[in-house]
């Protein structure tokens, strides 16, 4: 039996070996959790975009073809005012930059809309068959 076969020098070498993987996950696990905390902070910046009030269409894109037309939206607490028709909303739910709009017709049919933030200012819809409808926050009166 040779010095390196020896248990001892296994014992010797596996003790660096664990220190050197310890520190290794453990830079790693810094690495991930500071990676992770710069993500959060954006998220939560993102959380702060607000569906309330006015929108205004800037665009329908369909087909690669864009007009500049689109129904216009008001968010409220507890409706949605498309094109000037009042629409109970059941629940706003929000996943990262989209916001789920749940509408309930009266009929038994239930509408779920998804938006997603561009920025503070801008939205899109994105519809069936590649329709795209994108929005800019209206300012000023009613």
């Amino acid at each position: 039996m040779t010095e390196r076969d020896s248990p001892g020098a296994r014992t010797s070498l596996a003790r660096p070996l664990k220190v050197a993987l310890i520190v290794l996950l453990t830079v790693a696990a810094v690495f991930v959790v500071g990676r992770g905390a710069i993500w959060g902070c954006s998220a939560v910046q993102m959380r702060s975009y607000d569906l309330m009030g006015r929108w205004t269409a800037d665009q329908a894109v369909l087909s690669g073809v864009a007009l500049p037309i689109g129904p216009q939206l008001e968010f409220r607490p507890d409706s949605a005012v498309i094109s000037g028709t009042s629409i109970p909303v059941t629940e706003y739910v929000r996943e990262q930059e989209r916001i789920h709009v749940a509408l309930s017709s009266g009929a038994g049919v239930d509408i779920n809309l998804t938006f997603r933030f561009e920025d503070a200012d801008h939205i899109v819809y994105e519809g069936p068959l590649g329709l795209q409808l994108k929005y800019r926050r209206a300012r000023g009166g009613p």
